[in-house]
């Protein structure tokens, strides 16, 4: 059986901490260690990991000092000892019980480097909202070839820069570490994913329920969100122009997508630099390499006729069309 390294940071989410990790261990599915990072947490979090590192020998606790999601996600990589590698949020859970079973039934059929699968939002206390891919069927098996995967992922538009939607081989997860100190690290590290694996696959499995907290990372954008954003997108940019053939169409409408995000961000945010709006500018022309994404086209045609900055102002003076 594959053994599967299901990797957890946690940082002061007492009340939610349970249902993660209880998610987890109620799997069908039991080939698995679940490694809890206890980054610092200055409330009972450490306690709580260390009972169940007690009472479930395939609980594995790590304290160490506050370092960051990405700092704690690194640790956890590097103690994995699974086959394949899962990331979890620690005020996240995952639904069916069944879920990691069929996951792994599709591992063992397509031994993919990585893997991506479903989503379900809830709101803060754990209601569904909605679900992610609904209707979108999963990849078919007989879609072989590095190139016609990523074809099918763009045609739904089913790669998220989200590193928790994603069951990545181990040894590759090893040599694509997340930058530390930074927000939005999913970015740049799931545009380097794409340029270490050989096989992706796509599982319409609703795995991974996602809290939106209104406290949350997502939900409160400063300048500092505004300049890692600016800094992950240039990330992108150079890796995209450094990227073999096969991959480089991906990754420019997976760029282009990252863009766009930087509208709704320099939106909601406090205050933005105008300085990431120059850097950003020079580099629009990506936005034509929208593929499905109609919101992405719309702000690509907007670039065109009143050009970056301006269509950064009106985005700015309409926030409802991020809401």
């Amino acid at each position: 059986m594959l053994k599967i390294s299901v990797i957890i940071p946690v940082y002061k989410v007492e009340p939610y901490l349970h249902q993660c990790v209880d998610s987890v261990l109620s799997q069908t599915y039991e080939s698995i260690e679940v490694i809890l990072i206890d980054d610092g947490s200055p409330d009972n979090c450490p306690h709580i990991c260390d009972q169940y590192a007690n009472a479930d020998v395939r609980v594995k606790v790590i304290h160490q000092t506050n370092g960051g999601l990405s700092a704690a996600r690194n640790t956890g990589v590097q103690c994995a000892s699974g086959e394949y590698v899962v990331f979890l949020d620690s005020d996240d859970f995952w639904s069916s019980p069944a879920g990691l079973d069929r996951i792994v039934s599709r591992l063992e059929k397509k031994s993919p480097d990585v893997l991506n699968f479903a989503y379900i939002r809830t709101d803060e206390l754990g209601n569904a909202i909605s679900e992610r891919f609904r209707g979108i069927e999963s990849m078919p098996f007989n879609i072989t070839g590095l190139e016609n995967q990523l074809a099918y992922l763009t045609s739904g538009s089913l790669y998220i820069a989200s590193a928790w939607n994603k069951i990545v081989r181990r040894e590759i997860a090893i040599e694509t570490p997340f930058e530390e100190g930074k927000t939005s690290e999913d970015i740049d590290w799931c545009a380097r994913l794409i340029c270490k694996a050989e096989s992706i696959d796509f599982a319409c499995e609703n795995l991974y329920c996602y809290r939106q907290r209104s406290g949350s990372i997502t939900h409160s954008f400063s300048e500092r969100n505004c300049i890692d954003l600016k800094d992950n997108i240039l990330k992108c940019i150079a890796i995209t122009g450094e990227a073999h053939q096969n991959r480089k169409e991906f990754l420019e409408t997976y760029t282009a997508y990252q863009l766009a995000t930087f509208f709704a961000v320099q939106a909601l945010a406090s205050n933005c630099p105008k300085e990431c709006v120059a850097q950003l500018c020079k580099h629009q022309k990506i936005l034509r390499h929208h593929g499905t994404s109609k919101k992405v086209a719309y702000l690509d045609l907007g670039c065109r006729l009143m050009g970056f900055a301006n269509m950064c102002r009106i985005t700015r003076l309409t926030r409802r069309f991020w809401s």
